[in-house]
C-alpha cells in the first residue's frame, strides 16, 4: 500500500481545496450578481482533484492503484456531503427562518423526499465515478512530468 499515509490524507486534502474553491467561487459570484450553480461545483471538485492528486504523487511518487481510487472517491464524497452539510447549516442562520422552513417543509413532505434522496444519490453515484477517474487521470499526468 501507500508508504505516505492513509488515503485519507489525501481526501482531507480535497475536502479542504474544494471549500476553498466553492468559497472563493461564490463569493465572486456573488460579486458579480450571479449564482454559484452546478459549473462552479464542478470546477470545485475539480480543483480539490488536482490538489490531492498533485500532493499524492508528490508524496507517493507513483500513481494510485485501483483500489485507493475508488477509497479515494468514497471518501472525497463524504467530504463533499460534509461540505454541503455545513453549507446548509449556515444557511439556515443566515437566511431569513421562514425562508429555511419553507425550503425543509417542502423538502420533507413525502414525495418531495424520496425525490430529493433519488436525485442525490444519483448525482453522488456520477460525482463518485468523476472523482476517482479525474484523480486517476490527473495524477497520471502529474507522474508523466
Amino acid at each position: 500500500m501507500s508508504s505516505g499515509g492513509p488515503i485519507s490524507r489525501y481526501a482531507a486534502i480535497f475536502t479542504l481545496a474544494y471549500l476553498a474553491a466553492a468559497l472563493i467561487g461564490n463569493a465572486v459570484a456573488a460579486l458579480v450578481g450571479g449564482t454559484g450553480g452546478g459549473a462552479l461545483n464542478f470546477v470545485s471538485v475539480f480543483l480539490g482533484v488536482v490538489a490531492a492528486a498533485s500532493l499524492f504523487v508528490k508524496r507517493e511518487r507513483r500513481v494510485p492503484v485501483a483500489h485507493e481510487k475508488s477509497q479515494f472517491a468514497w471518501q472525497a464524497l463524504v467530504g463533499m456531503w460534509g461540505v454541503s452539510l455545513l453549507a446548509i447549516a449556515v444557511f439556515g442562520l443566515l437566511a431569513p427562518d421562514f425562508e429555511f422552513r419553507r425550503m425543509l417543509d417542502t423538502l420533507s413532505a413525502g414525495p418531495m423526499a424520496l425525490l430529493f434522496l433519488a436525485v442525490a444519490a444519483v448525482l453522488s453515484l456520477v460525482s463518485c465515478f468523476f472523482i476517482r477517474w479525474a484523480f486517476g487521470w490527473y495524477a497520471g499526468l502529474s507522474y508523466r512530468r
